[in-house]
């Protein structure tokens, strides 16, 4: 048993994304084949126009299948990056360093920001709203952290934010309305607003 956790463990040292890059690649190669049989239908339909009309459908089909396992990979991979993240890790590929990169740009952070100080504007502004266009009620707990708020959006709009605090943040907002920023108790809120602004406060 212990032989297999550090079988396990070295193996994630090894490549910390669980070999998500070598299946995206192997969809993709996939995805290769499916075009060319997309375009070998078209010679198939000059002699047969039915036979050239199911290769089309059959490779069509199987380009849509690997379009959304190329998807679903593309969000296991992220995911599984912002989790290197948060632990502190880092990984030495490609798509490592392009998410750090798209994590970090000027564009994401605006959003981050925005969006966070939209979020407490709609919460301090929540009884005025009519009821078809209030967010969920736990926008008003936001209101109580807006000194927070304004030090995580300073950060972020200064490029003062590490990556790990932008991760934290992007997980804290997402899923819109549905996610904890809205839904959270007040305590745990607090505590997590405060966790991002210390990580960035801590970085300038």
């Amino acid at each position: 048993m212990n032989e297999a956790r550090a079988h396990d463990a070295e193996a994630r040292s090894r490549d910390p994304l669980g070999g998500v890059d070598e299946a995206i690649r192997r969809v993709r190669r996939q995805a290769y084949v499916a075009g060319g049989c997309a375009a070998a239908s078209v010679l198939v339909a000059a002699l047969d126009p039915r036979a050239g009309a199911s290769v089309a459908l059959a490779a069509a089909v199987w380009a849509a299948v690997l379009l959304a396992a190329n998807g679903i990979l593309g969000a296991v991979r992220r995911d599984r990056i912002h989790e290197v993240i948060l632990s502190r890790g880092s990984a030495g590929c490609a798509s490592f360093a392009h998410e750090v990169r798209r994590l970090g740009r000027a564009s994401n952070r605006e959003r981050l920001a925005a969006g966070l100080e939209r979020a407490l504007a709609d919460g301090r502004r929540w009884a005025e709203l009519l009821p078809a266009s209030r967010p969920p009620p736990g926008a008003r707990n936001l209101p109580a952290n807006a000194a927070a708020i304004a030090a995580i959006a300073a950060g972020l709009r200064a490029n003062h934010a590490p990556v790990r605090a932008i991760v934290m943040l992007d997980r804290l907002m997402r899923g819109g309305y549905g996610s904890a920023l809205y839904d959270a108790g007040p305590d745990w809120l607090r505590r997590e607003l405060g966790r991002i602004r210390f990580e960035i406060e801590s970085d300038t």
